[in-house]
């Protein structure tokens, strides 16, 4: 999830779009024109909003706002506080292949992409991602390696 000075700008920045000041005047906004601002949004924001945003991270996301989603869903989640729903649930190989670009292929370009998913993530913790997940494993591949561990760690939800 991204910082909440991330998070701000976006909101800011579809208020502007929208000329709007607050929620309750987005909310008034038709769906058709609002589709098309949250688009513009995400046109002119990814760029200046996410700047360092990490490859495969979705410009819009969920919120801990402290009322709809009051916590993490790892906090919750490690505290008991979920709902036991019946699921089915699959897994697919090379699921982090679609996330991932030949562009990041060392593990000092992993590790600096990884930090937007990981903005705590110290030397001992990459040192263990990449002793699990060696890159010998994976032909000497950076972007194989990068497209396993992301692929693994992230859920994807994609509808047909």
């Amino acid at each position: 999830m991204i910082n909440e000075t991330a998070q701000d700008q976006q909101f800011n920045n579809l208020l502007s779009l929208a000329n709007c000041t607050d929620i309750n005047c987005l909310r008034t906004i038709p769906e058709a024109q609002f589709n098309t601002l949250q688009l513009a949004s995400y046109i002119s924001g990814s760029a200046n909003d996410l700047p360092d945003s990490g490859i495969g991270i979705f410009y819009w996301q969920p919120v801990v706002d402290g009322e709809f989603l009051q916590e993490f869903p790892s906090s919750a989640f490690k505290n008991g506080r979920f709902y036991h729903v019946p699921i089915l649930v699959d897994h697919d190989a090379h699921e982090g292949v679609l996330f991932t670009t030949d562009n990041v292929t060392t593990e000092s370009e992993q590790e600096t992409d990884a930090l937007t998913d990981f903005p705590n993530g110290s030397p001992a913790f990459f040192s263990r991602l990449f002793q699990i997940y060696p890159v010998s494993n994976f032909n000497n591949s950076g972007f194989n390696q990068r497209a396993a561990w992301f692929g693994d760690y992230s859920i994807a939800c994609i509808l047909p």
